[in-house]
């Protein structure tokens, strides 16, 4: 079991469900929000930056050992025909971790600015009604969180969408150009390369056209995961 082969294959079914996991605990609060509305998200985002800080640094973790048991599969195809693409293929994966780092790290980023500009414009809203200036509180609130942090937190918000676009779709080729190496080389399961090719496809192409803030990524997301276990088992049943 404690195989360079096992411990890629486990790896590639446990990361998705801990990601996952993440997303329907504590991640939920942003999980299924409207990414496109930048305020409302970075409002969210603070609301809850604990969570989500912690719940971010998981997935990062998880999502960095999902990608890196890909190299278990392309160190398969060593010295065959699809082998260059095997290679290209894990440099455009390794790119995309990159990416998701950069991102999930501006994401934490933004919550914990948000989450102090909102506290401060809470204390300045409540400075306001205590000094007989109750009817411009909320105004004088919310001026003051945007300043002290919720501005901040949406521009890191904004740099975070467009990395992760980005990496997106550089990583999501990387996996269709795999697939296409397992078909030339003919050493993996049909499945697992027609699984990777349709996810990788669907990621690179889709991206730029639903646009990366767009609910509908959710689709891609789970095509990445279910083809991530789909490939884990395939790599466990393999001689």
């Amino acid at each position: 079991m404690g195989s360079e082969k096992n411990i890629s294959a486990v790896l590639l079914v446990v990361c998705p469900i801990v990601v996952f996991a993440m997303y329907f605990t504590l991640l939920s609060t942003v999980g299924d929000a409207d990414w496109s509305d930048i305020k409302g998200i970075t409002l969210l985002l603070g609301q809850d930056s604990s969570n989500i800080g912690i719940g971010m640094a998981i997935v990062t973790v998880a999502m960095g050992l999902m990608f890196a048991s890909y190299g278990y599969v392309r160190s398969t195809m060593t010295g065959g025909s699809g082998a260059g693409l095997a290679n290209i293929g894990f440099v455009l994966i390794v790119g995309m971790f990159a990416a998701f780092l950069i991102e999930n790290g501006l994401i934490a980023a933004a919550a914990d600015s948000s989450s102090t500009g909102q506290a401060a414009g809470a204390a300045a809203a409540a400075a306001a009604v205590a000094a007989g200036d109750a009817a411009n509180a909320e105004a004088i609130g919310a001026a003051t969180a945007s300043a002290a942090g919720v501005s901040i937190g949406a521009t890191l918000v904004v740099a975070s969408q467009g990395v992760g676009t980005i990496g997106t779709i550089a990583g999501f080729l990387g996996f269709a150009l795999i697939g296409l190496g397992m078909i030339i080389q003919k050493n993996w399961n049909i499945v697992v390369a027609i699984i990777l090719i349709i996810t990788g496809l669907l990621g690179a192409i889709g991206t730029p056209i639903m646009g990366y803030d767009n609910s509908n990524m959710f689709i891609v997301w789970i095509a990445m995961m279910v083809s991530a276990a789909v490939t884990g088992v395939f790599t466990y049943l393999r001689e």
